[in-house]
């Protein structure tokens, strides 16, 4: 077959096409589906960019079997077929572009089970990525991974390949190959055993800080990396931009929760506005390339060497859009935030814990967020690139994320709640420390 059957995406139901994780999100789809565009990938194997009647778009990887068609699951060779294409520059994509950067033919397809907007499929030494929303030539991933690659940082996993396909004339970003990295596990997975086990005495508090060191240095590291992007002056206008979508992001959240019976954020919502109200104190304010959805879930730790990775560049998935120049200390807000988070989660998940190992762990908090700043500010001046960082915007940005953690819950994990609940009020409570 050389071309696509439509009547076969007429035929199927939304939830088939979609990753596994993701497949509440068929309800929200209207139908009927339109086709935007394929690529074949071998016998009976294509790649679909399709669209609803809302015009969101969604990258599908997809099989045909007897007559039907639904979303390929590892074992059925589509992400072998994509791999051996972006390693071999003599096969034809169709449609598909690559920019190539190494790699070697792989076989073996085993689906990778972590908390993610995009469907991560391993094939033998690379990981594939099928981005859920093709994305435009703007998209922050891709040219992160370049910025990076060509900076000679080394603390993300080795680019092989991203993957465009030509859509209504635009080039977008479909899916990339990188190394797959074995012997890892992301911070919400190797950060909650560090904090429980520090929360039992198992740790001490030496030893329960060093991560948050190691990831200030990483992530400064990686801030200088991305600089090589360029760097612009913030404007009034930016700052005021910045609060506009902060303040609707807390009154979407607030309109979320109280929808949903919660009144706890609408009682902190002036002191939110409050805080938020710093963005626009700035006078400058350097803009740069940065990660966009920083937190530890981004963070691969080597479990024999404990090594650490920064992965997945793509943005914060609770946005719209992305704004390809921001403050550094946006993702410094960010990890900061999930360092709180780590401690919500050890302390909501752990029935055994007495009250003075809970207290343990909250008391970590702060210590662990000033050890990451320290490591953080130091990287950044002794590289020279000290002024990357304005450190005013911290605690307004940290609001903001709260606001974004809430907004997540209700849009993909509604048992998330908890963690923002809890880490809001004493957030607050902090900056009102601070300032006396």
């Amino acid at each position: 077959m050389t071309q696509f059957d439509e009547a076969l995406l007429a035929a199927c139901s939304p939830a088939d096409l979609l990753p596994e994780r993701r497949r509440v999100e068929a309800e929200r789809i209207e139908l009927p589906l339109r086709l935007l565009a394929s690529a074949s990938l071998g016998e009976s194997s294509w790649f679909l960019v399709i669209c609803d009647q809302r015009g969101i778009r969604y990258g599908v990887p997809a099989v045909i079997r007897d007559g039907a068609l639904r979303r390929a699951a590892p074992g059925d060779g589509v992400s072998e077929s994509l791999l051996a294409m972006t390693v071999d520059s003599a096969m034809s994509g169709g449609s598909l572009e690559f920019e190539r950067f190494g790699g070697s033919p792989q076989i073996g397809e085993t689906a990778i089970d972590v908390d993610q907007t995009n469907e991560l499929i391993r094939v033998g030494d690379a990981l594939v990525k099928w981005n859920l929303h093709p994305s435009d030539s703007s998209a922050p991933g891709p040219i992160c991974t370049s910025l990076l690659h060509d900076a000679g940082f080394t603390e993300t996993p080795r680019p092989w390949a991203h993957v465009r396909m030509r859509i209504d004339g635009e080039s977008m970003h479909v899916a990339s190959v990188v190394d797959f990295v074995p012997d890892t596990e992301d911070g919400w997975d190797w950060a909650v055993v560090d904090i429980r086990r520090y929360a039992r005495g198992e740790l001490d508090l030496a030893q329960a800080l060093r991560p948050a060191d190691a990831l200030g240095s990483l992530i400064g590291r990686m801030h200088v990396g991305l600089s090589r992007g360029g760097i612009l002056d913030a404007t009034a206008q930016d700052a005021k931009e910045w609060l506009v979508l902060a303040e609707s992001e807390l009154s979407a959240a607030v309109t979320l929760e109280t929808s949903a019976g919660h009144s706890g954020l609408a009682l902190l919502e002036p002191a939110c506005r409050s805080v938020l109200k710093g963005m626009t104190g700035i006078s400058s304010t350097p803009l740069m390339r940065i990660h966009g959805d920083l937190h530890i879930g981004q963070i691969l730790r080597a479990t024999s060497t404990h090594e650490y990775l920064v992965i997945d560049f793509d943005g914060n998935p609770t946005q719209d859009s992305i704004v390809a120049f921001q403050p550094a200390a946006r993702d410094v807000a960010g990890m900061l935030c999930s360092l709180d988070h780590v401690a919500r989660v050890v302390i909501h998940r752990t029935d055994d814990l007495t009250p003075a190992q809970v207290q343990r762990t909250l008391d970590w908090i702060p210590v662990a967020e000033q050890a990451f700043l320290d490591a953080y500010t130091t990287t950044l001046t002794e590289s020279g690139s000290g002024e990357l960082f304005d450190s005013c915007l911290v605690a307004p940005f940290r609001i903001q994320q709260e606001c974004r953690e809430y907004i997540y819950a209700d849009r993909y994990l509604p048992h998330w709640r908890y963690v923002p609940e809890a880490a809001l009020p004493a957030l607050l409570e902090s900056l009102t420390k601070d300032e006396s």
